[in-house]
């Protein structure tokens, strides 16, 4: 990802080149304010016990022994910026879902990929008139004609 505009200097200047946020002294107190803000409102949701022991034993001191509050505090970081920005779709691949995984062909072998998809046959209707084709015949609808007699 592209480095934050909270990492920044000048935020007002706007998209930086650099990807990536330093560990400069500001941004880690800047995340250290996000994880308090996000502890204070989503406490219920951390589902993780590693991530809670090392929330409740964190040492600004000792910061590099704490991996995951690091990885929390990135994530923050991330969240802060990517906030209002919609997803944008892309019309022509939204429909275009390929079922994949395990498939068996026809002879009984087994394949790994893409999984083909049956061709549906349209169906070959004829409209035609049941006198009109060839294969009916036209003298069997003229069966009163005079030649028959």
């Amino acid at each position: 990802m592209r480095r934050p505009r909270s990492c920044q200097s000048d935020i007002e200047r706007g998209k930086s080149r650099q990807f990536g946020a330093p560990a400069t002294e500001s941004v880690i107190r800047h995340q250290l304010d996000l994880i308090s803000d996000y502890i204070d409102e989503y406490c219920s949701e951390i589902w993780f016990k590693e991530l809670l022991h090392e929330l409740s034993t964190y040492d600004y001191a000792n910061k590099r022994k704490y991996d995951m509050v690091a990885a929390l505090g990135m994530a923050m970081l991330a969240n802060e910026e990517l906030m209002f920005v919609p997803p944008k779709m892309d019309e022509n691949t939204t429909n275009k879902f390929v079922p994949f995984g395990y498939w068996t062909d026809e002879y009984g072998r087994k394949h790994k990929g893409r999984i083909p998809q049956p061709e549906i046959q349209q169906a070959k209707f004829n409209y035609s008139k049941p006198y009109e084709r060839e294969d009916y015949g036209y003298e069997r609808l003229r069966a009163s004609s005079s030649q028959n007699y």
